[in-house]
């Protein structure tokens, strides 16, 4: 999967997953949080900026990538999510949220670029009601299979929206304590061109051939 990116936001996950992070046990409270996510159907302000960090202090999306940013570098909507009214009313104060399968997918993503990420409780929440969908968007299907593809989907690679001149090339590499093996190609300068994590059981890609109508954005091979 290739995504665009400001070269800011490509040094911002580069130096959080060279931060340190003790790998320490998920409190049973997450649980009953990750509950609350998936009987409202939608996850909160407070919910996007807090669930992320408990489980990977490096990824605090208030002190490092916003949830705004991560949502359209992931191209995750968020609309505008209003509290039920029992009388209409214009006077209703609205929040941007994120469905609770986008916000599961966001966690899927963090995971990918090599963040430590414990959602099987939100993922087995959502997945009952999934499976009895005829259709579904991209973020449900990944839900949806969260288990037989975690660890094995394909490499993420996030290229400099705007790339620097040419220079000598620079790389470097690292393994997180889960296994996701990570390259920053950058130039001498320290500008980065892209930055790709590869899964600990990360499956080659399959050849693909696209018709001229398929423009589905699941066509890529996982």
């Amino acid at each position: 999967m290739d995504i665009r990116a400001d070269a800011q936001v490509i040094s911002t996950l580069w130096e959080a997953l060279n931060k340190p992070w003790p790998l320490n046990p998920i409190k049973p409270s997450m649980v009953n949080w990750f509950r609350d996510v998936a009987s409202r159907g939608w996850a909160e302000p407070i919910d996007m900026e807090d669930l992320p960090s408990a489980m990977d202090g490096r990824i605090d999306p208030l002190h490092v990538l916003s949830i705004k940013t991560l949502a359209e570098l992931f191209d995750l909507p968020m609309p505008w999510v209003y509290p039920h009214q029992s009388k209409a009313s214009e006077e209703v104060l609205a929040v941007r949220c994120l469905s609770a399968a986008d916000f599961a997918h966001l966690l899927i993503w963090l995971e990918r670029l090599g963040f430590r990420m414990e959602l099987q409780a939100l993922a087995g929440l959502l997945q009952p009601s999934l499976k009895t969908k005829a259709h579904v968007t991209e973020s449900e299907r990944t839900v949806r299979f969260y288990e037989q593809w975690r660890h094995r989907m394909a490499p993420v690679s996030i290229y400099n929206n705007t790339p620097p001149p040419a220079g000598d090339l620079k790389i470097e590499k690292l393994t997180t304590p889960l296994g996701y093996r990570a390259e920053l190609y950058s130039v001498r300068s320290g500008v980065p061109l892209s930055l790709t994590v590869s899964a600990p059981s990360a499956r080659r890609r399959a050849a693909m051939v696209a018709s001229e109508a398929d423009e589905s954005p699941g066509s890529y091979a996982r």
